[in-house]
């Protein structure tokens, strides 16, 4: 299993899962960065062909997260990691419908699992058969959430806001991602002190989940306090 470093998990992943491992999960978000013009007249593909890196769970010895890795290796080793049009790595076709689903060079694992998926027949009936799980991880809260980041900010790190808090903790299928542009608004201008030691939403959420926030508040203030 890989899970990026950058989402905070409120629920196990065995939640998630499920009890069924012959079932595999992607995760896929709806339209957010599709372009709008195509969506509305290309209806080859939808949102949940665009399958996110940031959550990716695969048996041992998988066919299909191995040619993920070759073309991401082919990709990172090739010509252009500027542009996908010159890696002379994607059809035209293909190019054509990934700016459909939003997929950019930054994306580049996400565009090679779509090639590979794109490319073999089989895989795409098996991705699109009830032996895959598309899991949308903004939960009920959807992606809104985060349209105004410095008003979020405010409400998980400089108050205590219950009625997120709430949100966070028991929506199951919310798997909340901590983009670039998210960190940069919300995280990286604050002092580690003020995110574990100020009463806001934050430690309740993460006291909530297990983690115990008095303690981590009583490290950080131990590494940034002066020396006597």
């Amino acid at each position: 299993v890989w899970l990026d470093t950058t989402t905070l998990m409120t629920h196990s992943l065995e939640s998630l899962l499920g009890t069924d491992l012959a079932v595999r999960t992607f995760f896929s978000l709806p339209p957010i960065w599709e372009d709008q013009t195509l969506r509305a007249n290309d209806t080859r593909v939808s949102w949940k062909d665009h399958a996110y890196n940031w959550f990716l769970e695969s048996p041992p010895g998988d066919l299909f997260m191995q040619r993920v890795k070759e073309c991401a290796w082919q990709f990172l080793n090739g010509v252009s990691r500027h542009d996908l049009r010159l890696t002379g790595m994607f059809t035209p076709q293909q190019l054509e419908i990934m700016n459909r689903l939003g997929i950019r060079t930054y994306l580049s694992s996400d565009a090679c699992i779509f090639r590979t998926i794109f490319e073999d027949r089989a895989l795409w009936t098996w991705f699109h058969s009830d032996r895959v799980r598309i899991h949308d991880p903004t939960g009920k809260l959807g992606f809104g959430w985060m349209a105004n980041m410095t008003h979020l900010g405010v409400r998980i790190f400089n108050r205590v806001d219950h009625e997120l808090a709430d949100e966070f903790i028991n929506d199951k299928g919310l798997f909340m991602k901590y983009t670039s542009d998210m960190r940069k608004a919300m995280v990286l201008i604050m002092e580690p002190e003020v995110i574990w030691c100020r009463q806001n939403t934050f430690r309740l959420v993460m006291d909530a989940i297990g983690v115990d926030s008095a303690s981590r508040c009583h490290s950080v203030s131990e590494v940034t306090a002066p020396n006597a």
